[in-house]
């Protein structure tokens, strides 16, 4: 009965794949997955396309303003050798970067900043040393980047 059943059960990664894109009517449609890799994908709207429409029309230094968020967790944990202390390293942290860059100003200046930040999910006292976050287990806080960038020369 099971062997039955196993039989029958449907292949579902052709099905996946059959549904990527309608079968070809000729050898000439036909695209290999070497060609299909240098077919460029249309562009994701983003998250705020009204903004974006807004702005269009605006000068380039708010025009062209790129803000990123960077998320990420990371669970370290290590058994360190007998008689060290602590024996066990281990934290779970979260957090990431929030980066901005301005486009340019007069088209010649523009402006950046990274800030970076890990906070504890779990985080025993006993087990400090992971470098994930502060000693004590704390938080790590901090503008990492600050700068600024001067064209003097058109590129073409």
């Amino acid at each position: 009965m099971i062997l039955l059943l196993w039989s029958t059960t449907p292949v579902l990664a052709q099905e996946g794949v059959s549904q990527e894109e309608p079968t070809p009517t000729s050898v000439e449609e036909s695209v290999s997955p070497v060609e299909r890799s240098y077919i460029e994908k249309p562009a994701l709207p983003g998250l705020f396309p009204r903004l974006k429409e807004e702005l269009k029309d605006r000068d380039p230094f708010f025009r062209d303003t790129k803000l990123d968020i960077n998320l990420r967790t990371y669970y370290f944990y290590r058994d360190n050798y007998p008689n060290s202390d602590p024996q066990i390293n281990e934290a779970w942290a979260i957090g990431g970067a929030v980066s901005y860059k301005s486009g340019w100003l007069l088209n010649h200046f523009q402006l950046g900043a990274v800030y970076y930040l890990s906070e504890p999910l779990y985080a025993p006292q006993d087990t400090d040393g992971t470098q994930l976050l502060r000693p004590g287990q704390k938080s790590i806080s901090v503008l990492g980047q600050l700068y600024g960038r001067v064209k003097l020369i058109e590129e073409n």
